[in-house]
Formats: C-alpha cells, structure tokens, sequence
C-alpha cells in the first residue's frame, strides 16, 4: 500500500483538532471518458458561443457551467472571473451540482488538458463582486459544490475573495460559514490549486475550505494562504466524520481564533 501523507482535520466538540497519519492514495482523474464533452470558457472572445471550441468559447464561467453536462470537463482561459458576472451582489457563487471536471491556464488555443500551464495563464475565480478591492461586499462563497454522489474535480485554478458571514446563516449555506469552497455534497478532488485570502466573519469557520459532515476531500500539491476564519480551521475545517486527504500541499499565514 503507498504511504502518503494525511492530514485530518476534524472539528470536536466545537473545537478543531489537527490529527496527523499517514495513509492518502491520489486517484487521478481528469479524463474525459465515453461521451464526455469539453466546454471552453474564454473571457477574453468579443462575442460568447457555445462552448464547443476555443473559437466558439463562452464568456462567463456561469455560461460554461450551465453548458457542462455530467462528466464533461470545463477548460477555462487565464483570467479573473466573478460569479454572477460581478453583477448579482454576495449571494451569488460558482455552483457545481454535477460530476464535472474544471481546469484552468490555459492560453485559449490548446487542444489537450495536458497543455494547460496555470503558472502562465492565471485563471482566478474571484469573491471580489462589488467595489474592487473593498472586501465587505465580497460573495460569501466563491465555489459551492453539491454534487451527492458525485465526484468533482478543481485542477489548476486559483480561488479568492470569499467572505463568509458565518451565523446568522448555517455553516456552509449561502451566508454562513465557509468562504473560498465550500463542499455540502459529493466529493472534491484538487489539484494545483491556489486558495488564497478568504475570511469568515462572526464566529464563523473554514475561511479557504469548509467540508460538510460526513464527507470527503482530497488535495494534491495545492496550497492555502492567508485564509483567515473567527471560528475555526483558517485554511480547512471539518464538521463531525469529514475528512481531508492532502498530498503535498503548502499551509502558510492560515489563522483563526478557535484553533
């Protein structure tokens, strides 16, 4: 059996505890088998198409997400991109409700998934709606994923801005706890991917990743920083029987007031 680490957090009795072994196998899973499609996002085309190629790209994430069909995968443009087009004020989010499979970095002229270079063609999804930079009226949740059943894949992507307000809403709904993605349903893999400056408000908790009860995430070579919660788990927080499996990832300036 291969050896990796995990790292495990649970929350207890209302506290977060941090619990290190060692036992995590990555499944890679970026194909796009039997009739699979890919949908191409481009912010940057004068006029929106329907996916189906770089030339015909569509211009929002929301149109490409409305597009996928289970098991397609989303290739999407270096740029920043806002749910709701920056328009529909912090209850807007990226919503992912079926088993899909988002990559960002590419330029807009590839034809592989393997060509995508994140480093090069930053591709942000971006809580930041309203006046730029003025983090109050950020979207509570960038990316909320309720897919029951179902896996969802996040590669290459770079996910900031979140505000969650935590109570009075509940963890993980609209306006509760959770910020940068937050997982209610089915399962997340990521991969390369970058969360970075998402807060939680009040006494809320899981800043950069909030994981419902009961389910699961796995992270490959991504990294959290400067997510920052007034409850609990900055970076990653765990209700009751959740669990995250990281594999070389990078924690850094992650804070909260509870642990």
């Amino acid at each position: 059996m291969n050896s990796e680490r995990l790292l495990m957090i649970r929350k207890c009795c209302q506290v977060t505890v941090v619990t290190a072994c060692y036992y995590c196998v990555w499944v890679a899973a970026l194909g796009a088998p039997g009739n699979a499609q890919v949908v191409h996002v481009n912010q940057h085309v004068n006029l929106a198409g329907d996916g189906s190629s770089w030339s015909a790209a569509c211009k929002t994430l929301d149109q490409g997400l409305s597009i996928a069909k289970q098991g397609d995968q989303v290739w999407i443009a270096g740029a920043t991109y806002r749910p709701g087009d920056g328009v529909l004020g912090p209850s807007a989010s990226y919503l992912v409700d079926k088993v899909i499979t988002l990559i960002g970095g590419f330029e807009g002229t590839e034809s592989s998934a393997d060509e995508a270079d994140p480093l090069a063609y930053p591709t942000v999804l971006s809580g930041d709606l309203g006046v730029q930079g003025l983090f109050s009226d950020n979207a509570y949740k960038v990316v909320r994923i309720d897919a029951p059943g179902q896996t969802v894949v996040l590669k290459g992507l770079i996910v900031t801005g979140g505000r969650g307000q935590g109570p009075p809403g509940q963890p993980g709904s609209v306006s509760g706890g959770g910020a940068g993605i937050v997982l209610v349903g089915g399962e997340l893999r990521m991969e390369e991917c970058l969360v970075q400056r998402n807060e939680v408000v009040f006494i809320g908790s899981g800043a950069g990743l909030w994981i419902a009860e009961g389910l699961t995430a796995r992270a490959e070579k991504c990294t959290f920083r400067h997510n920052t919660a007034k409850g609990s788990g900055g970076a990653v927080h765990l209700e009751g029987g959740a669990r995250f499996y990281g594999t070389g990832c990078v924690f850094q300036g992650n804070s909260s007031d509870n642990g």
